[in-house]
């Protein structure tokens, strides 16, 4: 009697979006990590996308949390050397995330009871995702970022319930 067994393995996704879409992911298998030298090589392939749909570098704002890889001096001078500007970010505030609070829990819900065999079918439903996903999706999601900033201010950085 031959039984499947499934093997839960974790990936790690990496996304850069703004208001009209995702720019760039990418799917880290199991045991991989973004340390500062993964994270200026994903800045750079994220740049030059950017620059490939017409964005001009300089007007570039990333938001992006305080881990360890996007607060070292290697990322600080490759930010710089792309001209970028750092919008600030609180310190374990997932409620200043766009990613988190929208995007990855509206992912969350559709991959509900989901089961993948491989990483390739990781990459091929995350794609079919994002590409389902209508334009004003992206928009409101960073538009929620203007009104969470003002209640984070308001509550002195204090912790809040929405």
């Amino acid at each position: 009697d031959f039984k499947t067994k499934s093997i839960r393995k974790k990936v790690m996704l990496c996304v850069w979006w703004n208001t009209r879409g995702v720019v760039h992911y990418e799917v880290l298998e199991k045991g991989e990590t973004v340390d500062s030298q993964l994270y200026c090589q994903q800045l750079e392939r994220v740049n030059q996308k950017l620059v490939r749909n017409g964005e001009n570098p300089k007007k570039i704002k990333l938001l992006h949390d305080n881990a360890r890889p996007h607060v070292s001096n290697m990322t600080q001078s490759k930010i710089e050397e792309l001209g970028w500007k750092v919008l600030p970010h609180a310190p374990y505030s997932p409620y200043l995330a766009p990613t988190d609070y929208h995007l990855f829990r509206s992912m969350q819900h559709s991959l509900k009871d989901q089961q993948f065999k491989n990483v390739e079918e990781v990459k091929k439903w995350v794609e079919e995702y994002f590409d389902s996903q209508p334009a004003e999706f992206f928009h409101s999601g960073i538009s929620k970022l203007r009104e969470r900033w003002r209640k984070t201010i308001n509550a002195n950085g204090d912790y809040f319930i929405d």
